[in-house]
C-alpha cells in the first residue's frame, strides 16, 4: 500500500486495545506517525506498529484530565517536530 499519509501524525485515544489499535495500525500503514494515547499502556499497539516499520509513540492520558490533555498536546507537538524524520 501506498504511504499517502507520510509526514502527518495521527493521535488515536483508545489505542491499547480494539478498535483504537485497529486503526493506529491502519494509519500507520498509510505513513501516519502515531501518537497512540490510552489509559492503560499502548506499548503491545506501538511495538507492533514498529515491528511493521511504522513509527509510534504510546502515551497514558485521561482525556478527562485538563493536565493530562496539557501533556498529551507538548507529546503531539513533538511526534509533529519528528514526523518528517520518522
Amino acid at each position: 500500500m501506498a504511504k499517502s499519509q507520510q509526514g502527518k501524525v495521527a493521535v488515536i485515544t483508545g489505542a491499547a486495545l480494539g478498535i483504537g489499535r485497529a486503526y493506529a495500525k491502519r494509519l500507520a500503514e498509510d505513513g501516519c506517525a502515531i501518537v497512540a494515547v490510552d489509559l492503560q499502556p499502548a506499548d503491545e499497539t506501538v511495538a507492533q506498529i514498529k515491528s511493521d516499520g511504522g513509527n509510534a509513540v504510546a502515551v497514558r492520558c485521561d482525556v478527562s484530565v485538563p493536565a493530562d490533555i496539557a501533556m498529551l498536546a507538548r507529546e503531539v507537538e513533538k511526534a509533529s517536530a519528528a514526523a518528517t524524520s520518522w
